[in-house]
């Protein structure tokens, strides 16, 4: 019967077609580079990025560490930079990989899921619906991953970490009667929890 024969010529067909899918995510899955940090290191060797080797994030004796045995290095918090590191051909653009800053052009939800994936358990639970979190505020506008220091986890230096986003704050901190923060001797975080919580100004 007609139904038949196009029962049997779509069952020949189907192989094709999930051949034809296969390919295609195999094609559209992205790519590490080849020689992991070695590769990033070539071009940036710079010492703000060569920082990172000096912080918690680039100890390679530590198992937790983007940089421990097995893990994906630089490309574990910046994604696959196959793409990336590709001769590119003249009038055309290099693909980006994920950058963390204010400015960055990965977005917000992007570059914070790269950190919760690690970090997710060590914020607080209240991090989704806190003011942070709701006015897209990146983990990169406070914390610097590459920094020897990470300078907003200093009671001396968190206080100007704070005071880019909280101008207000850092004038009430001049006064004659406040707490001894630009002294450095209290934290904002001594009183607020920065990753969220339910209380009223956290």
């Amino acid at each position: 019967t007609p139904l038949f024969i196009r029962l049997a010529a779509l069952a020949a067909f189907l192989p094709a077609i999930a051949f034809a899918a296969e390919d295609a995510a195999d094609a559209a899955a992205p790519t590490y580079s080849k020689k992991g940090a070695d590769t990033c290191i070539g071009c940036h060797d710079d010492e703000v990025t060569l920082a990172v080797f000096h912080g918690k994030h680039g100890q390679p004796a530590d198992a937790r560490s983007p940089f421990g045995k097995g893990q994906l290095q630089c490309e574990a918090c910046h994604g696959p930079a196959g793409d990336h590191t590709k001769r590119v051909k003249k009038g055309e653009t290099r693909p980006p990989v994920i950058r963390f800053s204010r400015d960055s052009t990965a977005p917000v939800s992007v570059q914070n899921g790269m950190c919760l994936a690690c970090h997710e358990k060590s914020t607080a639970s209240a991090w989704h619906s806190g003011p942070h979190a709701t006015n897209d505020v990146s983990c990169a506008s406070c914390h610097d991953s590459h920094a020897r220091k990470d300078p907003v986890l200093a009671t001396s230096t968190q206080a100007d970490v704070c005071f880019t986003c909280h101008v207000a704050e850092r004038g009430q901190f001049q006064k004659m009667f406040a707490h001894p923060v630009r002294q450095g001797q209290l934290a904002c975080s001594d009183c607020h929890a920065p990753h969220g919580t339910t209380s009223e100004k956290q």
